[in-house]
């Protein structure tokens, strides 16, 4: 039971972080892969002004009420970042993009890109050391769902150019605001 407790931590993390292939959302069980826009180099002029444009874009969310989609379980961890990032996309938001000379597929695809590799990167930081192992001897349905699903990710993980991990982890202080977008408050 213990480590179903953990899973539950785990699939709280990732629930909301990750995504699937767009054409993929209609098909039933779950994502095999991130969409392609997340697997694409990252560039650090990318990183660079997506971080400049943070606070603007958490403006927006908050002033619209945002609040991500529920995610729906049956898709997988990787099914949840499709409709995470496009649900972004609220009114007032390419005006502002505009402003600082970008447009909204451009900052989608930064968008896509950062998520991405922000997962592939606090995953290893955010799960007990063994939970996989207490994962992968657990034989409730459920939690080998659960494990399902985290080697799917770790698979799809390996789409993620190094890049992008890396400028992830050099810009990790700058891309904390992405725990709380849209929140006038801090999550608990």
């Amino acid at each position: 039971m213990k480590a179903a407790t953990l899973l539950a931590v785990f699939a709280a993390l990732v629930g909301t972080a990750c995504g699937g292939r767009k054409q993929n959302l209609g098909q039933s069980g779950p994502v095999k892969e991130f969409p392609k826009a997340a697997c694409d180099t990252l560039t650090e002029a990318e990183v660079a002004q997506f971080v400049k444009f943070l606070p603007t874009f958490d403006a927006v969310l908050t002033a619209h009420k945002w609040v991500p989609g529920r995610a729906d379980t049956t898709k997988g961890t990787l099914g949840a970042l499709s409709p995470l990032v496009e649900g972004m996309n609220v009114r007032g938001l390419k005006d502002s993009l505009k402003a600082i000379g970008s447009n909204w597929g451009k900052f989608r695809a930064t968008l896509y890109k950062v998520l991405a590799a922000r997962l592939i990167v606090e995953i290893p930081k955010r799960m007990p050391k063994d939970l996989v192992s207490k994962m992968s001897q657990d034989t409730a349905p459920f939690v080998q769902k659960k494990y399902a699903d985290y080697l799917n990710v770790q698979s799809a993980a390996r789409a993620i150019p190094a890049a992008n991990l890396e400028l992830v982890k050099k810009y990790e202080q700058e891309l904390n605001v992405l725990r709380t977008l849209g929140h006038a408050q801090p999550r608990p």
